[in-house]
């Protein structure tokens, strides 16, 4: 099964990045990747829910640009001060009380973290840091309903944020909801149509669905020729497909000769599979 934000060959996820607020990160360490067949496809994605167990570094050979993972990850406003700071004014605000939060989650103290974030709302119901990390929160902690029921009012409230629309697709994804997933995910790609993460994390999507021409479409506009049948064909492995996957590679080397992690791949394929399987 497939991991969202785990693709790092053209960017990390990233499944599995390392990305901070919104995706997937955590090394597994060297050897082949791993994926176990009989794990779900969406469990555990760190980037996207700022450490779940996971990994981030899925490929046995090094990626063709090591980067970004496949996981969500949102913007912020930019901030003129630190709001956490002593030398600042500590005016009770969301923004100080989402601060906050998030340092309670970089110490893994979870409980107060939430606290922190629903004062936030309490405040300001549609203030979209604490909704978005209120959600991630609950994901990272496999409280599925309620961290979909606040990504859906993170969207409802700030329907032309793409970042929302992300974090929606990849919860969406984990519960095994993929039409619903890859419409969420269509649309943080329509908001914002130059972000690689989105149309890569709806490339996993659409290839676990069994869209490939779908999901070789977001990767070829994501990442270009050789990348996106690179990447295609990391997928498909993972998925299982070795046939298809080994073709993919091939692709990839047509286009880029000298694209040599295309070539270890094709050749790890081969000596663990059937040669009359791959061309």
């Amino acid at each position: 099964m497939l991991r969202l934000h785990a693709l790092v060959p053209a960017i990390f996820i990233a499944i599995l990045i390392p990305v901070t607020t919104g995706g997937c990160t955590a090394s597994r360490g060297a050897g082949q990747p791993q994926f176990g067949a009989a794990s779900p496809p969406w469990n555990g994605i760190p980037s996207a829910f700022g450490g779940a167990s996971g990994g981030a570094s899925l490929f046995s050979f090094k990626p063709a640009h090591p980067g970004t993972a496949i996981a969500a990850s949102y913007s912020e406003p930019v901030q003129t001060a630190d709001p956490t700071s002593l030398s600042t004014e500590a005016k009770p605000s969301p923004r100080l009380y989402v601060a906050m939060a998030k340092l309670h989650e970089k110490s893994n103290q979870l409980e107060k973290a939430e606290e922190q974030y629903r004062r936030a709302l309490q405040m300001d119901a549609k203030y979209l840091d604490a909704l978005l990390g209120l959600g991630r929160l609950k994901d990272r902690e496999g409280e599925f309903k309620e961290a979909l029921e606040t990504y859906q009012r993170a969207v409802k409230y700030h329907p032309e944020n793409a970042a929302a629309w992300n974090h929606l697709g990849l919860c969406l994804a984990r519960q095994g909801r993929l039409p619903e997933a890859a419409d969420a995910l269509q649309k943080a790609v329509s908001l914002e149509p130059r972000q690689e993460l989105y149309r890569t994390n709806l490339a996993v999507i659409f290839v676990e669905a069994g869209r490939t021409d779908d999901a070789l479409r977001q990767l070829r506009a994501a990442h270009g020729e050789a990348q996106a049948y690179y990447n295609l064909g990391y997928l498909l492995q993972k998925k299982g497909d070795t046939a298809a996957a080994a073709r993919y590679f091939n692709l990839a080397l047509q286009r880029k000769p000298d694209f040599e992690e295309a070539r270890q791949w094709l050749e790890s394929l081969r000596a663990r599979t059937d040669n009359s399987l791959i061309a």
